[in-house]
């Protein structure tokens, strides 16, 4: 895949055994995600140098392809708040052979309290999934308006918390698998009148730009260089993805 390098995609696959269930895969030869959920991890692109941090690591697509870009060398902290989630992180750290990683099974508050300042920041937030109905049909009805705005105060929350601890001169991924501008562009928006961040841009050869208005309501013209990927335009996911500096 040309904007995915790593990538392999697989158009069949037998029944017996289960991509899960290969020795390859036991070994930690791969790992099993959509297309559009490796683009924050290549937007961010870490070194071997970088101090990253992962503030909703589970269950760990992201962190583990982290390690791989920054060649298991420098540091990675991966937070995850819920205990069944932080078994499959575990599961796929181990798994993949990760060595550069720290775990910590804590709110994402908590970074306020490492004293420790990260050169690189991935947040793939919490979402309603809206980009998951082609796998997931029943999305398409059970998400009202009002978990659009319960999902919107977590991320602006994450957001606030993730900055907090965002080097000078670093730089912040959001991401998330949903196309409500709800959670995506009205989010960027808030991070740039509110918290003093600006979008950069992404050349990822992939995806439409971020929407400048949404139902009568204008967003900040630099969210343009945010990037919306669609099923049926990119073959892949819903999915939203900005870079931020401060």
């Amino acid at each position: 895949m040309r904007w995915a390098p790593h990538a392999l995609v697989l158009e069949k696959s037998p029944r017996k055994p289960s991509l899960g269930a290969t020795p390859e895969y036991l070994k930690g030869y791969y790992y099993i995600q959509g297309l559009a959920s490796m683009l924050p991890a290549y937007a961010l692109r870490p070194s071997s140098s970088d101090i990253v941090l992962d503030m909703a690591a589970a269950p760990g697509g992201k962190t583990t392809q982290l390690a791989q870009l920054m060649k298991n060398s420098g540091l990675i902290v991966a937070i995850e708040k819920r205990r069944d989630r932080m078994r499959s992180l575990m599961s796929n750290v181990n798994r993949m052979g990760v060595k550069n990683t720290v775990l910590l099974r804590a709110e994402s508050s908590i970074v306020s309290k490492l004293d420790l300042k990260f050169s690189k920041i991935i947040l793939d937030a919490p979402c309603s999934g809206e980009g998951l109905i082609a796998k997931d049909p029943s999305r398409r009805t059970k998400t009202t308006p009002e978990h659009l705005k319960r999902f919107q105060g977590i991320q602006i929350n994450l957001l606030t918390h993730a900055i907090a601890a965002l080097d000078e001169g670093g730089k912040l991924i959001y991401s998330t698998c949903s196309i409500a501008p709800e959670e995506n562009e009205a989010v960027i928006d808030f991070a740039i009148e509110n918290l003093g961040l600006k979008t950069l841009p992404l050349d990822l050869g992939v995806g439409n730009p971020g929407l400048r208005e949404f139902r009568g309501v204008s967003f900040h013209s630099s969210i343009e260089n945010c990037r919306r990927l669609y099923p049926h335009l990119h073959g892949t996911e819903g999915f939203f993805l900005c870079l931020l500096s401060r």
